[in-house]
């Protein structure tokens, strides 16, 4: 078997364990108590809590939309000049 295929397999079958690990534990609700520790906001571990997959993604998507935001207007107000 040729290498270059073999390491392409290997990291499907890998992405397929931890995709289906993943999701196992935000159904059984396990994700919020460890998502809390990173200090993701609360509507983010409340989904994870509930195990709603879908209520999760938009809480996710909602929160690095926020920091995303919050992090080019601080680039764009360092990037200003002081012309006082």
């Amino acid at each position: 078997m040729h290498l270059g295929l073999f390491n392409k397999q290997k990291k499907i079958f890998l992405f397929f364990i931890f995709s289906f690990s993943f999701s196992t534990v935000l159904q059984s609700g396990e994700l919020g108590p460890v998502l809390v520790q990173f200090n993701f906001p609360e509507d983010v571990t409340k989904a994870a809590n509930q195990g709603d997959l879908q209520a999760f993604a938009q809480a996710l998507e909602k929160y690095y939309k926020t920091s995303n935001d919050k992090i080019n207007e601080k680039k764009s107000s360092d990037n200003t000049m002081d012309t006082s």
